[in-house]
């Protein structure tokens, strides 16, 4: 069976809690979520998620990041340094934090030159986000909900 990603940046992190929400009421599975963005904050290993989420995620309500995305963890990126992710991204990059942002996103089917634009973006501080799907008609309806909220190089491939 095929499974779709979509992917996407998002340039202002305020409305991740808006986006989110509308994706879990698409039908959207947290599993099927995926965030990951730099990070002021580093988080200890028996920190409550709750309270990481709420003081790492700047303007995000940690019931958003925590509710509707799978497992929030922190992590270090070389060159970028500390990190947040959650779901799909957050396991995949955390994995291969050590290797760095484009092998991480290597690993998730992404060509040289598009890691390497998700990879600048997320060193400028913004978000990476990446939504699966087994149906290509949801992937469809996910990728049209993301260039309404303006999201920034969508994209959507099979995996």
């Amino acid at each position: 069976m095929a499974r779709y990603r979509v992917m996407g940046i998002l340039t202002d992190r305020a409305a991740l809690d808006g986006l989110l929400q509308q994706l879990h009421q698409s039908d959207v599975k947290p599993d099927d979520i995926g965030v990951l963005y730099a990070s002021d904050a580093t988080v200890e290993a028996k920190q409550d998620r709750t309270e990481v989420a709420a003081g790492a995620a700047a303007g995000v309500t940690a019931g958003s990041v925590v509710g509707v995305v799978a497992g929030l963890m922190s992590f270090a990126i070389p060159g970028i340094g500390p990190a947040l992710g959650a779901g799909i991204l957050g396991s995949t990059v955390a994995g291969a934090a050590a290797g760095g942002v484009l092998g991480a996103f290597s690993q998730i089917g992404l060509g040289n030159d598009l890691a390497a634009s998700y990879e600048q973006a997320l060193k400028a501080g913004e978000t990476i986000l990446a939504i699966d799907n087994d149906n290509a008609d949801q992937a469809g309806v996910v990728e049209s909900l993301l260039r309404e909220r303006n999201i920034e190089l969508v994209n959507t491939f099979q995996i």
